[in-house]
């Protein structure tokens, strides 16, 4: 008659939650658990990597105290909690410098843990989950992450215009952009000012220019206010805009008054009509 198997067991470790079944087990003939011991803060920053914030997976005994020494290499993955890729969601890395980054960690025969250190880029509560098919193990991560430093540009509404637009019309849509951390994070930060430009071609590489003879592309574009200094909550929305003359532009906004230079993406063609 066999003996019966232990169940499963359910562990908290600070603030996460293992599940770890025993049939297959290589590592002891009884019920073991995977401790993930996080030794940083679960607040974080977005980007942000270092010793500071490693995440330590240890093979534990039941009793929750006692390390249980590898018998084979055993690969732990981290995923999206959803069971989704995590790439562009965080990055994790063998080294506290950040500098080789990987898929799976190994917890090698002879040992009892191993250390890895999450980038995270999603700002929010992402949540994690460390699976290895050898252990059947299920366990999540659930950092708060804020938005790092203003780092760029994206946009919130587009332009709109009538495909029957013409010279000086008002714009059918305000178009709107949000300062964000190089991760495409929204910030509030009111740093800085916000000015939309018309260019003459698809890279917005060459703005238009005021005065010139037709055929040639010339005008003005025009808006309530242009540029806009320290947008509330760091959203730059521009009205009555317009553009006095006929012809073909593409649109992009960027950012003044800071050492770096942040672009939204470029947009068009937009046609005006004579």
């Amino acid at each position: 008659m066999k003996t019966p198997r232990r169940p499963i067991e359910l562990l908290g470790f600070f603030g996460l939650t293992l599940l770890l079944g025993s049939c297959g087990n290589p590592l002891s003939q009884f019920t073991t658990k995977l401790t993930v011991s996080v030794s940083a803060p679960t607040q974080l920053t977005a980007g942000t990597c270092g010793s500071s914030h490693a995440i330590e997976l240890t093979l534990m005994a039941v009793d929750g105290t006692t390390a249980i020494v590898a018998s084979v290499d055993t690969v732990v993955s981290p995923t999206l909690s959803n069971g989704g890729s995590p790439l562009n969601t965080a990055d994790f890395y063998s080294d506290p410098t950040c500098q080789d980054s990987s898929l799976s960690f190994t917890v090698k025969a002879g040992s009892t843990k191993v250390t890895l250190y999450p980038k995270v880029k999603l700002a929010g509560s992402p949540s994690f989950a460390f699976a290895s098919t050898q252990l059947s193990v299920a366990g999540t991560w659930t950092p708060t992450v804020t938005a790092a430093t203003l780092g760029g540009l994206k946009w919130k509404t587009y332009p709109g215009i009538l495909t029957t637009q013409v010279a000086n019309a008002v714009f059918t849509s305000n178009p709107a952009v949000q300062f964000t951390d190089a991760y495409g994070n929204e910030i509030t930060d009111t740093c800085c000012s916000v000015q939309l430009t018309a260019y003459t071609d698809g890279t917005c590489t060459t703005v238009v220019p005021s005065t010139g003879v037709a055929p040639a592309l010339y005008g003005t574009l025009s808006a309530g206010t242009n540029p806009i200094s320290t947008p509330a909550n760091g959203l730059a929305t521009f009205s009555n805009v317009r553009f006095n003359n006929f012809g073909t532009i593409y649109l992009k906004t960027s950012v003044s008054g800071t050492t770096s230079s942040y672009t939204s993406p470029c947009l068009g063609p937009f046609t005006v009509l004579p």
